[in-house]
């Protein structure tokens, strides 16, 4: 894996985790 790949799936892994417990807060 290059590098920017590695950055661009970190950075998407936090996003997609801001979303959830935006949701799960949302939600509840």
């Amino acid at each position: 894996m290059t590098l920017p790949a590695i950055i661009l799936s970190e950075f998407w892994t936090r996003i997609t985790q801001i979303i959830e417990s935006t949701w799960f807060y949302l939600l509840t």
